[in-house]
């Protein structure tokens, strides 16, 4: 047995400089288990989790760090996950579409007759699941708390514009898909994307993920740390678009609200149901969500 077999064999629990590293590794998968230890000590990672499935079973879950100066992160912590929750909104429009409610290659207003308005008529369900609906941000201000308000941002979208002809690009709509698919569900099933979900996906599975937070749940959740880049670090390929006002990168960046900012940390935040962002789950909820995706 080489070294780094011994380190993980079965259930483990080993220092990474001043972190703690906890969980279990099937023998075969300790480079993952070493490449999960290089973000703490290379990347400058504070905690995390990682969990893999390979055919129905456990072969990794790992988890360490800390939530706070005084709180390890553990095998439950729950995290916001952001754009991950954008597969299990997903999911929920292709199950409303196996039971015949809806076509994923039907036009959004035949169930949303109002989204049709501006020239948005064209754009099919299958359109905004693969990022080409071309509304990927909204021109007009939205108010502070606009991701935490659905139907202020169902309104928005009714009366948006589209930034290029749908269907001709490509461009990654970061919460604005997430609105529509909600509404579309809302408007064929009676229910909010937070309880299609909940009902549906989540409790049929016994996975613990979910859109809209429930208030018992809120005490699990490691509050999100934000990234704070270094001045006079050479612009990201993400930061140069944000020099055109006129982008979409840039209108997204600067009007979306301030959930991401401030409001993703509060109780409130935390119940939103925000179908491109606001999932909170964990490596494990993740990847047994998509493992049940598996055909």
């Amino acid at each position: 047995m080489d070294t780094n077999q011994k380190r993980w064999s079965s259930a483990v629990e080993t220092p990474v400089g001043s972190t703690r590293i906890c969980g279990r590794v099937a023998p075969g998968f300790e480079p993952l288990a070493e490449a999960f230890c290089d973000n703490f000590t290379a990347r400058g990672e504070v905690a995390a989790s990682v969990h893999l499935e390979w055919r129905g079973k456990e072969v990794l879950s790992l988890w360490g760090g800390r939530v706070s100066d005084s709180q390890d992160w553990g095998e439950d912590t729950l995290s916001v996950v952001f754009s991950a929750t954008k597969p299990a909104t997903a999911l929920c429009i292709h199950l409303l579409a196996q039971r015949g409610m809806i076509a994923l290659d039907a036009p959004v207003a035949d169930y949303w007759p109002a989204f049709a308005s501006h020239g948005k008529d064209g754009i099919s369900v299958d359109m905004v699941l693969d990022h080409s609906a071309g509304v990927p941000a909204l021109t007009e201000p939205l108010k502070p708390d606009c991701l935490t308000d659905h139907p202020y941002m169902a309104q928005a979208l009714e009366q948006a514009h589209p930034m290029f002809v749908p269907g001709t690009r490509t461009a990654y709509h970061p919460v604005t898909g997430g609105f529509i698919l909600a509404e579309i569900i809302r408007r064929t099933d009676g229910r909010t994307l937070g309880q299609f979900f909940a009902e549906e996906i989540a409790a049929p599975l016994g996975i613990e993920f979910w859109i809209g937070l429930p208030e018992d749940q809120d005490h699990r959740v490691a509050p999100i740390r934000h990234f704070v880049p270094q001045k006079g670090r050479a612009p990201t390929a993400f930061g140069m678009p944000l020099r055109d006002k006129t982008s979409p990168q840039a209108l997204f960046f600067f009007n979306h609200g301030d959930w991401m900012a401030k409001g993703v940390n509060t109780r409130a935040g935390r119940a939103a149901e925000i179908g491109a962002a606001s999932g909170i789950t964990n490596a494990r909820g993740l990847a047994r969500l998509h493992g049940a995706m598996r055909p």
